[in-house]
């Protein structure tokens, strides 16, 4: 994995998987990994670290940004089968219509405006 920044973001976020590994850590007896939902994605900088120590996640990562989604899947470690990220406005769009209720097993929330946040609280996506 590239550790080079080519952009003026955050560094990748190796930490995580220190910090709260039980929480993206696969069932050794699943076929599939976890899902998680990565709001406010940037350029991937939580993805990417937690797809590289868990190569069974899948991540549905969503930023209000068209250009941190572009930055997102042009990086290296972006492959389709791993990673959905989609440009989306929590204020505005309705998340369950781009997720599956109960489909979502962590969600990561690195920074964000009240208005999302409450949103969250409030929308039941499991």
């Amino acid at each position: 994995m590239s550790t080079t920044r080519k952009t003026p973001f955050f560094k990748d976020r190796h930490y995580l998987e220190k910090e709260w590994g039980q929480y993206f850590s696969d069932d050794a007896h699943s076929a599939n990994g976890k899902v998680v939902l990565e709001v406010g994605c940037g350029a991937g900088n939580t993805i990417f670290p937690l797809v590289a120590a868990y190569p069974k996640l899948n991540v549905e990562a969503f930023d209000i940004s068209p250009c941190a989604v572009v930055l997102v899947k042009s990086r290296a470690e972006f492959r389709e089968d791993w990673v959905n990220a989609l440009v989306c406005d929590f204020t505005i769009d309705n998340l369950l219509k781009r997720i599956n209720p109960s489909s979502v097993d962590v969600n990561t929330l690195y920074t964000a405006h009240a208005p999302v946040l409450h949103l969250l609280r409030t929308t039941s996506i499991s």
